[in-house]
């Protein structure tokens, strides 16, 4: 229980920080743009492939292949 209300304490705080920076006007559109880029393209990724260690994936991981390959199909 002391562990879950830590871990949202920290994410309360980085939601606080970055308003705080915002209201300082400390970040700009192009400031924005970069860490949404960097959210969806780096971290999310990195925490599905994390979170998928060690399990057995089996017809999944065909899911997923055929579903990038029809994206990337799509944007050319």
């Amino acid at each position: 229980m002391e562990e879950t209300i830590i871990k949202a304490a920290i994410l309360v705080s980085f939601i606080f920080c970055g308003y705080t920076l915002k209201q300082l006007r400390l970040f700009g559109r192009s400031t924005f743009n970069t860490i949404s880029t960097i959210v969806f393209n780096i971290t999310l990724p990195s925490v599905i492939i994390v979170n998928l260690n060690g399990r057995h994936l089996g017809i999944v991981i065909h899911f997923f292949g055929a579903v990038g390959k029809g994206q990337h199909d799509r944007h050319q």
